[in-house]
C-alpha cells in the first residue's frame, strides 16, 4: 500500500487509477473536473475506498501523520490547513515552556494535540484512545514523530469505572466517536453507527505519578462527565485543564453537567469558554459567573449538536 505525502497528490494518483480504463484524453479531462469540483481532499474521500487504500501520510507542522482517508475532519483538517487545533496546542506548549511534568491528553485521537507537546523531552505524556484503528494510527504517528520516548500510549477510555463498553464509531469524522451507554436515538442516527467493544477505566488508575506541572487535555465527546468522576485525583494536580463542553453529547450519555461545573467551581478562580479555535481567548471570567453560563448552556442546548465549546480553567 503506498504513503501519499500530500492530500492533493493523493487525490491525484487515486483519481489516476478510478479513471485509467478510460480514453487518454477523456481520463485527463475527468480528472481536471473533479480536481476543480470537489478538492483535492474530498476525491480522496471519494475514490479511496474504491483502490482499497486504508491510511495515507499527511506531512505538515506537527510531521508525517498517518490516517485514515475516509476520516474529512481530523485527517482532512490538517491535509488543509497543514496543523490541527492551533491555539490548543499553543496553550498547553506555552504551559510547560521549558519545564517537565506530566500531561494527560484524555482523547489523543491521531496524536495532533500530543506531538506538539511531547517536543519537549521534558514533559511525560500519556495520550489515550481508545478505538483500536484510530490508536493504531496514534502509536504510528508517536513512534515517527516524538523521538525523546517521553509518550505512552494506552488504548483505553477514560471513564468513572472499570468496564468494557460500547464505542460508536463515527462515519466519516474519527474524532466524533462516541461511548454508547444506552439505546437512545440520536439526532444524527448514531444510535445505527458500527460499534466496537472498548475497555473503560477511571483516569486516577491511568495517571502516572509524575513530579512537576500537570496539563489536561480531555475531548471525549460527551463522556467528559464520567472522566471527571472517575479523575478527581489526578485533575487535582492539574494547573490548566481543557475539556471540550457539549450539551448535545452530554445529555445524550445521561452525563451530569453539574458533576463538571462542581469540580470547577470549588477547584479554579477563574475560567475561559472558548467557540472554536480561531481568533484571541476570550477574558478569564470568575468561575461562578462561568458556571452558570455553562449550565445554561448544558439546559438550553441540550437537543442541539452544533453547540460546544472548550474550558480553559488554570489554577
Amino acid at each position: 500500500m503506498p504513503l501519499l505525502q500530500t492530500s492533493k497528490s493523493a487525490a491525484k494518483w487515486l483519481l489516476r487509477t478510478a479513471v485509467s480504463w478510460l480514453p487518454r484524453g477523456a481520463s485527463a479531462a475527468v480528472l481536471d473536473q473533479a480536481s476543480q469540483n470537489l478538492g483535492p481532499w474530498a476525491a480522496l474521500v471519494r475514490i479511496a475506498p474504491r483502490c482499497a487504500i486504508e491510511s495515507v501520510s499527511i506531512q505538515g507542522a506537527y510531521g508525517l501523520i498517518d490516517g485514515s482517508p475516509g476520516d474529512s475532519t481530523v485527517l482532512g483538517g490538517y491535509a488543509s490547513a497543514g496543523s490541527w487545533a492551533r491555539r490548543t496546542n499553543e496553550l498547553l506548549c506555552a504551559f510547560f515552556d521549558q519545564s517537565g511534568g506530566l500531561y494527560l491528553d484524555v482523547g489523543a485521537n491521531i496524536g495532533l494535540t500530543t506531538i506538539p507537546v511531547a517536543r519537549n523531552p521534558k514533559v511525560t505524556c500519556l495520550a489515550l484512545e481508545p478505538n483500536p484503528s484510530v490508536h493504531r494510527f496514534l502509536a504510528a504517528n508517536v513512534r515517527r514523530n516524538c523521538p525523546h520516548g517521553n509518550v505512552t500510549t494506552r488504548q483505553v477510555a477514560a471513564f468513572s469505572r472499570r468496564d468494557v463498553l460500547e464505542l460508536e464509531v463515527a462515519p466519516d469524522n474519527q474524532g466524533d466517536n462516541r461511548l454508547r451507554l444506552s439505546d437512545r436515538a440520536g439526532l444524527h442516527g448514531e444510535e445505527r453507527w458500527r460499534s466496537v467493544k472498548v475497555e473503560a477505566l477511571p483516569l486516577d488508575e491511568l495517571a502516572p505519578d509524575v513530579a512537576g506541572p500537570t496539563a489536561v487535555k480531555i475531548d471525549v465527546q460527551g463522556a467528559e462527565p464520567f472522566v471527571f468522576e472517575g479523575g478527581a485525583r489526578a485533575l487535582d494536580r492539574a494547573g490548566l485543564l481543557i475539556c471540550e463542553w457539549s450539551p448535545y453529547l452530554m445529555a445524550r450519555l445521561g452525563g451530569r453537567a453539574d458533576r463538571v461545573t462542581a469540580y470547577l467551581a470549588r477547584s479554579f478562580g477563574e475560567v475561559t469558554i472558548a467557540f472554536g479555535e480561531v481568533g484571541p481567548l476570550p477574558r478569564p471570567e470568575p468561575v461562578a459567573i462561568a458556571v452558570e453560563r455553562l449550565l445554561a448552556m448544558a439546559h438550553d442546548a441540550r437537543d442541539d449538536s452544533s453547540v460546544y465549546a472548550d474550558i480553559i480553567a488554570r489554577r
